[in-house]
């Protein structure tokens, strides 16, 4: 009876209590399933529930999971969080998955034990952890047996010693450059693929002592004695590239090297001995390209320890480095050409394929494609090297890209197939086809340019002579000339003509921006040739005028000016003059033969001028320099018919000597039948300064209108007079003991105004060099409207 009322109470209480008396929770949960997991590599685990035997609702489970151990353990059925190697866990889910991923090869052939658990909420809130009864046990290894995967197929090769016949292996690859060279990216796979050929440790910064392995910033200048390798920054972190070395032979500021970040330096002097020793190697075998990398930011170092590792590779070597698995291949460049990628004879690779263990390659060598620039690449290559404007010699390339180049000039006689350029008379556009060959292509390009004419000669001639000061001009100087005169090349007597110096002036600063705006350039014989020796010699006289033309045609001249003086003698002046003219006529038609013969009324007689004026375009009238004494005008243009005393009588100064007037000149002049649009009258950039000795004026040489500027215009102790009658004005001092006679503004401005009334070829000046303030050349352009 007792026992019934027992029985009766316990089933009672099971009501009351949910029935756990009587349920074992453990049976409700249990490993179901272990398998290969080939997605995550590793064992996939299943565990399921048995939802009649949970002690809570599934809302009620914080956690369900697996526990895992690895290796022989003594009860397998007993393992927990505490002691295993793996816990698994997640929400609770009915079936749950999980697996143990990237399991590595030493793995593969262990036993792995696994048991399932949940954790739970009871009624009283205490968390509770429920482990299953069961447990399974697996191989990876057995499992794989049973398997047809790859992984499977891998597990089962290593664990039986059996290579992959589809594993990648280490494969050493040649890189040929095939002509090329490498880019920064190269210092990435350097580092990479190799050790430091050193370690060294720089200890200062801009040192002076010569004693120390220094880093150099780029506000160090100097350092001529010291070593140097020049670095840029290579992309990589602290890691940079020599791209220059200077073996101890000039200052940094010397060596003609822009593009660097820091120098390496060492000194004969340095007491790091291995630091000295690699440095001093690299400069002086001029081992550019190898790669340096620092144990920190050199931009920011100021001293202390700095590590500096030295990977040896040139910027134009071939390398070698091994790869295997699948990775961006080292890029390359060469001028003119795109990078293809690497070929190994069959296939382009940019990405290194790699080669499994069946392929049987353990090394390959890759050549670096060059593909050619496209035809319209080198449209804007070009386009961008030719000016609009011709105004010199041009540089066409002969190839390009692989391609070879041909050129052909629409006009030959402006721009010839090979650059050379004649600026020509008339304004006229030049189109340079370029031909492109290759194997398998031609194609053809066309640029056009505008080729500048010459300035018209047709109004009044703006004209000067440069003597001195050449690199002194500036855009005024072409912007109001037409002609320029330069001075001086001489004459030896068997007709040779030297002047290396006067040619290098005109090259360097004449004639480009003669070129650019379209004067006239004329080189000047100078009066101190032989003349009279050459002159009288009929071989002498065809081989000047053959070394003049030869002289035009070098260096691009437009003509020759004849600046024979004094002592001349007319026939074999004519003789001459034929001569050169016939020569530079046949030469180009339009090159211009000009002669400087004095004004007044002692050396035009000389010229024999009503024969030999047919051989002269221009004559350079000298209407200055005519007096330097009895206080008398220089350059006076009126009058014809003179005052017969003098401007300012107290001081007997300003006066106008006999015949001597412009006027008077050109009348001269126009009666040996030179017409006056042949005549170009010059005007004076200098002074004539006379000084009183007793009563009477006597010269006392030149004086440079810069210097009148500077020195007498404002001076109190100097007074400035214009004699109108004379059309010139002059400088008195005013104790009466100093005259200078000279062309100012106002004189110029006349006699342009007489140039226009006469209809004279024109106004030039002795020289530009006479007046660096640029006072009269501006008044030269107003007054002949340039």
């Amino acid at each position: 009876m007792k026992k019934l009322y027992l029985i009766l109470f316990l089933a009672f209480a099971s009501i009351l209590c949910g029935c756990e008396f009587f349920i074992n929770h453990k049976n409700a949960v249990s490993v179901s399933a272990v398998y290969l997991d080939a997605e995550s590599r590793g064992i996939g685990v299943e565990v399921s529930f048995y939802s009649g035997r949970l002690p809570a609702a599934a809302g009620d489970i914080l956690e369900a999971g697996v526990v895992a151990a690895k290796g022989e353990i003594e009860n397998p059925g007993k393992i927990s969080k505490e002691d295993s190697d793996y816990v698994l866990s997640s929400d609770y889910d009915n079936p749950a998955f999980y697996a143990i991923e990237n399991l590595d090869a030493e793995d593969y052939n262990v036993t792995f034990t696994f048991r399932a658990y949940y954790v739970y909420t009871d009624k009283s809130g205490a968390e509770k952890t429920v482990y299953s009864d069961n447990f399974l046990q697996a191989v990876p290894y057995e499992l794989a047996k049973g398997d047809d995967s790859e992984f499977a197929l891998e597990i089962v090769a290593i664990v039986e010693g059996v290579e992959d016949e589809d594993e990648y292996v280490p494969v050493r690859v040649t890189f040929d450059l095939n002509g090329g060279r490498w880019t920064d990216g190269i210092a990435a796979y350097v580092i990479k693929n190799g050790e430091p050929e050193a370690n060294l440790t720089v200890t200062s910064l801009n040192d002076k002592t010569a004693k120390e392995y220094t880093l150099l910033n780029k506000q160090s200048m100097f350092y001529q004695y010291y070593y140097k390798l020049f670095i840029k920054e290579a992309g990589g972190a602290n890691t940079y590239r020599v791209v220059a070395v200077d073996a101890a032979t000039r200052d940094i500021i010397r060596c003609g090297v822009d593009d660097y970040d820091f120098v390496l330096a060492v000194h004969d002097l340095c007491e790091d001995g291995e630091a000295y020793a690699v440095i001093k190697d690299l400069a002086t075998s001029g081992f550019v390209g190898a790669v340096v990398v620092f144990d920190e930011d050199i931009r920011f170092f100021t001293g202390g320890q700095l590590t500096s590792s030295f990977y040896p590779v040139r910027h134009d070597e071939n390398l070698e480095m091994e790869f295997k698995d699948k990775e961006t291949l080292p890029p390359a460049e060469k001028e003119g050409f795109h990078f293809g990628g690497w070929s190994d004879g069959e296939n382009i690779h940019t990405v290194f394929p790699g080669y499994q263990r069946k392929q049987n390659v353990t090394a390959v060598t890759y050549a670096a494609v060059w593909e050619l620039y496209s035809v319209e690449e080198f449209r804007v290559f070009m386009s961008a090297l030719l000016p609009d404007v011709i105004d010199g010699d041009l540089e066409l390339p002969l190839s390009y890209s692989g391609y070879a180049v041909s050129w052909k000039s629409s006009h030959p006689e402006i721009l010839s197939d090979d650059g050379k350029y004649a600026q020509p008379f008339d304004e006229t556009v030049v189109t340079l086809t370029a031909t492109l060959s290759a194997p398998g292509v031609s194609e053809e390009v066309n640029f056009h340019m505008r080729a500048k004419a010459y300035k018209t000669l047709e109004g009044p001639i703006a004209s000067s002579y440069i003597y001195r000061d050449y690199n002194r001009v500036d855009d005024a100087f072409f912007e109001t000339l037409d002609i320029i005169n330069c001075a001086f090349l001489t004459a030896a007597s068997d007709g040779h003509i030297y002047g290396s110096n006067t040619l290098n002036n005109i090259m360097t600063y004449i004639m480009p921006g003669a070129r650019e705006h379209g004067c006239w350039v004329i080189f000047s014989i100078a009066p101190e040739s032989q003349w009279h020796q050459m002159a009288a010699d009929p071989a002498a006289r065809v081989k000047f005028a053959e070394n003049i033309v030869e002289i035009i045609n070098e260096y691009g001249f437009d003509g020759v000016d004849i600046d024979w003086e004094g002592s001349v003698n007319g026939t074999n002046f004519t003789y001459l003059m034929e001569e050169v003219y016939a020569k530079v006529k046949a030469n180009n038609p339009r090159h211009l033969v000009t002669a400087a013969i004095a004004a007044g009324p002692y050396q035009p007689p000389n010229y024999n001028l009503k024969n030999s004026g047919k051989y002269i375009d221009y004559i350079n009238m000298m209407a200055y320099g005519l007096v330097s004494s009895y206080g008398q005008y220089q350059n006076n243009l009126y009058p014809r018919y003179p005052r017969s005393d003098y401007h300012n009588p107290d001081h007997k100064a300003g006066a106008t000597h006999n015949k001597c007037s412009i006027q008077e000149s050109v009348d001269l002049f126009k009666g040996y039948g030179i017409p006056a649009s042949k005549i170009i009258i010059g005007a004076a950039f200098y002074g004539i300064k006379q000084i009183k000795q007793g009563d009477e004026w006597k010269s006392a040489g030149s004086v440079y209108y810069t210097s009148i500027a500077s020195s007498y215009l404002n001076n109190p102790d100097y007074t400035v007079y214009f004699d109108t009658v004379a059309g010139v004005p002059y400088i008195l001092k005013n104790d009466g003991t100093e005259f200078i006679s000279y062309d100012d503004p106002r004189s110029i401005q006349l006699k342009c105004d007489y140039i226009y009334q006469e209809g004279l070829a024109g106004m030039m000046y002795w020289e530009n060099g006479c007046d660096l303030t640029g006072t009269l050349l501006a008044a030269m352009r107003k007054g002949l409207n340039k």
